[in-house]
């Protein structure tokens, strides 16, 4: 019988962090963590769930994690700048009016990017930008409006707004 799965940490080892735990973060403090970024409704939950799972606290984050997404302050910048490089590929492609919002869907969905992309997929189509279809310029009865969209986008997505001014200025 394993006497702490059964009953718990042995005296003093709940209080020491895991090799995993940054110097000074406790077991609690990362649930309570965890919890108040993704569910702040059940943040009064947490010390009934570090009593439940004592001596298994690293299996309660990691199936927190599961659920909601990473831990705060787990940020990983790559997978971040590739979730908004797709999300702008999205909004630019099915539904350019609303690009200007991208950070703040991104925001908003902290965490939960794959279900946000997911949910843009589901609602407007899939993902552009594979490598077999062709670029704007080359596309057959790619307008000028979606090239102007596309320029503005890459290098000045605070003058999106702008793209049908500047047709209607450059007409002809």
């Amino acid at each position: 019988m394993n006497l702490v799965k059964k009953f718990g940490p042995e005296p003093g080892e709940a209080d020491e962090p895991s090799a995993r735990e940054a110097p000074g973060t406790s077991h609690r403090d990362r649930v309570v963590a965890i919890l108040q970024r993704y569910s702040p409704d059940k943040l009064g939950n947490a010390e009934a769930l570090l009593a439940k799972y004592a001596g298994r606290v690293e299996e309660l984050i990691a199936s927190l994690v599961e659920k909601f997404g990473p831990e705060p302050g787990e940020v990983n910048e790559e997978a971040d700048a590739s979730h908004r490089d797709r999300v702008v590929a999205i909004l630019q492609h099915y539904s350019p009016e609303n690009l200007a919002n991208a950070d703040a869907l991104l925001a908003k969905y902290t965490g939960q990017e794959e279900e946000l992309i997911a949910s843009l997929v589901e609602k407007f189509g899939p993902e552009p930008g594979e490598a077999d279809e062709p670029t704007a310029r080359e596309a057959p009865g790619t307008s000028h409006r979606d090239r102007v969209i596309a320029i503005l986008q890459h290098y000045s997505p605070e003058n999106l707004a702008n793209a049908d001014t500047l047709l209607a200025k450059y007409a002809g």
